[in-house]
């Protein structure tokens, strides 16, 4: 039978008891003891339902009530300034719509919230774990310092808030989604973002990681921290002080790397762009075919550059440790290079050397013949480079560039035999 719990009665659920199909009116009052169970309750505003350590409610409508949740709750749903907070209880399959909100104090955990239009879920600060969270339009995720939420995803017209301190897994921003944790600030983690279209700051102390940003921005500043970054037709700015380590810049993508800032393990693809300023630094460089590395008055250390890569240094440029592979290119426009290693069919492209007639090519090898000094002259223009391995004159050969620069190309004889010098693989 439906029992009704009007103002000033109490109902208990005692153990081993269950109650169904009860509705609490203004003032009314429902305990689910330790070991009970309710059933399908209805929870107007002004009424309270109260599940205890070890009990359980399900299936709750919370219509403009409140529920307490020290145990567990399943399947509740909040309507019309219904509240649920859950205190140290758990929450499962929760429906938050208009007017509804849930809170999570500490060590309070809720698992596959759905919150919809025009409802709040809200993580209080040091206060609990939400995972699998979906935010529907019109919807609001708020997670405060301290808190976690892993597995978050907010669609087109959800919010999400998020505070400094917080500690974001697993996050999804469907297009159209809105974001309020653009600054990533001190002793905030952000981790697994899809972001579509929007903006992200990194600020000092702040870490963002496995970010995949596809037409928006993410700026690194300092004491910021960008790890395992994805571009996609998005641009990454490594600011005074900031570091990103293991970005992956994909098509129409580009990363930039300010005076002060610094790049770790940067992989290039095809279509994507990695640009060193002075005083810039990047280290650890993969280029693939159609990537290009162009470092203008900043250093790269330790570059790899692949068939149909290009690595490129401009004026006042430093470039350091560089393995040019089959069908890779290097190019020197005002910039230098040192300790660089070439393989057979790599291409050297000495911009600023215009090819005349009197242009001449040497090749001279030390004593021990782990390194020699290629040298191009043209009338009083000379370039040099120093090459470490051990490498055939016979085997470097001149050719113009479409823009009037000069290539050289290395293809030894097929009887030589070359062996790169230790640390050029």
């Amino acid at each position: 039978m439906p029992k009704i719990v009007s103002s000033g009665q109490d109902y208990i659920v005692s153990s081993g008891q269950t109650g169904s199909d009860v509705t609490v009116l203004n003032g009314g009052y429902e305990q689910v003891a330790a070991g009970g169970i309710a059933v399908t309750t209805t929870v107007h505003a002004g009424g309270y339902q109260e599940v205890d350590s070890g009990g359980l409610a399900s299936a709750t409508v919370l219509s403009g009530g409140w529920q307490y949740d020290y145990g567990r709750a399943v399947g509740a749903t909040l309507v019309n300034g219904g509240q649920q907070i859950v205190d140290g209880g758990s929450a499962r399959a929760t429906t938050v719509r208009a007017g509804g909100s849930q809170t999570v104090e500490y060590g309070g955990t809720v698992t596959g919230t759905h919150v919809s239009s025009g409802g709040e879920l809200y993580l209080d600060p040091f206060g609990g774990t939400a995972s699998r969270t979906i935010v529907g339009n019109g919807g609001i995720l708020d997670v405060e310092d301290g808190s976690v939420a892993a597995g978050v995803t907010v669609q087109r017209g959800g919010t999400i808030v998020v505070g400094g301190g917080a500690v974001i897994t697993g996050l999804v921003l469907k297009p159209g989604a809105i974001e309020i944790f653009e600054v990533v600030s001190a002793g905030m983690t952000v981790s697994g973002a899809v972001m579509s279209g929007l903006p992200q700051t990194i600020q000092s102390g702040g870490v963002a990681s496995a970010t995949r940003i596809v037409d928006g921005t993410q700026q690194v500043r300092s004491g910021g921290k960008a790890i395992a970054t994805t571009l996609m037709s998005s641009i990454q700015e490594i600011a005074y002080g900031g570091l990103a380590s293991g970005t992956v810049v994909g098509a129409g993508a580009a990363e930039y790397v300010d005076a002060q800032g610094r790049a770790v393990a940067t992989t290039i693809t095809s279509g994507g762009l990695e640009a060193v300023s002075a005083g810039g630094v990047t280290s650890k460089a993969d280029i693939f075919r159609g990537g290009e590395l162009s470092v203008e008055g900043g250093r790269a250390v330790t570059v790899t550059v692949r068939s149909g890569g290009v690595a490129s240094a401009g004026s006042g440029a430093s470039l350091t440790s560089v393995t040019v592979l089959n069908g890779g290119k290097l190019v020197l426009d005002g910039g230098t290079a040192s300790h660089t290693a070439v393989r057979t069919g790599s291409v050297l492209d000495f911009a600023a050397l215009t090819q005349a007639k009197a242009e001449r090519l040497s090749f001279k090898e030390n004593a021990a013949r782990t390194q020699g000094t290629l040298t191009v002259t043209d009338g009083t223009l000379r370039a040099s480079l120093v090459l470490f391995g051990n490498y055939v004159a016979a085997g470097f050969h001149l050719s113009q560039t479409a823009a009037d620069g000069t290539l050289v190309t290395y293809e030894p004889p097929a009887a030589a035999h070359l062996d790169l010098a230790a640390g050029h693989k």
